[in-house]
């Protein structure tokens, strides 16, 4: 049975779909944590995460990392890894046109301010072909300036095949929307014929305006049975779900 956490007003999310003792390929809950530390009380709950739960987290102290670092986050973020939660930093990308160099030095950013993450959440992702060597250079650069990262790539939306074949990243969200999205309901989203010649766990499915616990639950359910190994829902919705 899923474990429902509440982090935000309104908001439920999924910290884990299966008890301790279950398989160990259950899906990773990756968690937008882009409340205020001192905001409510989602980075309390962050830090009470159950040690046998698989959840990472996405650090976003100011649209990336800032310049300085923030004692909140600080704090948050020694709560998050005592309780073993995977910290990521965001740095968005802007669609492949921000300079490869910027996105490295936030990375580097992060390390110095926040200590050493488990990977990076490279969001505003393009999705065209021809954006492709750029991911794969600025993830190839990533691995070497935190050996062993995992580095999330979020264009939201599905990607041709050469995004995985070639490791444009590691995970790639495909899908970032409503769950009742009129143009792009998730009950519909089904799967590329090719995703199953890859590991689950590079897919991620960020699903929002789910409300209520039995809805999570078959939208985990659904999430799963279409080999997406990463996973955000929650009850909250537009402008702000996360």
């Amino acid at each position: 049975m899923p474990l429902i956490l509440a982090l935000a007003p309104l908001a439920l999310v999924v910290l884990s779909s299966l008890a301790p003792s279950a398989r160990a390929d259950c899906p990773e809950i990756l968690v937008p944590a882009y409340q205020y530390p001192t905001v409510g009380d989602m980075w309390a709950r962050i830090a009470a995460t159950p040690a046998w739960a698989n959840v990472g987290v996405i650090l976003n102290p100011n649209s990336g990392p800032g310049t300085v670092a923030d004692a909140s986050y600080v704090s948050a973020v020694a709560g998050a890894r005592t309780a073993g939660v995977k910290l990521y930093g965001y740095v968005f990308t802007s669609y492949g046109a921000r300079p490869p160099a910027q996105v490295l030095a936030e990375v580097a950013t992060y390390q110095s301010l926040y200590g050493p993450l488990r990977g990076v959440f490279l969001d505003e992702m393009d999705n065209q072909p021809a954006s492709l060597a750029y991911y794969q250079s600025l993830t190839s650069s990533i691995h070497t300036l935190m050996p062993g990262s995992i580095v999330i790539g979020n264009p939201g939306t599905p990607v041709p095949e050469q995004f995985f074949a070639l490791s444009a990243a590691d995970v790639i969200v495909t899908y970032e929307d409503a769950a009742d999205d009129v143009a792009n309901p998730y009950a519909a989203a089904a799967p590329p014929t090719w995703a199953s010649a890859y590991p689950a766990a590079r897919f991620g499915h960020i699903v929002y305006n789910i409300p209520t616990s039995a809805a999570m639950r078959q939208t985990l359910a659904l999430a799963e049975s279409r080999h997406v190994g990463v996973v955000y829902i929650t009850s909250d919705t537009l402008p702000n779900p996360y």
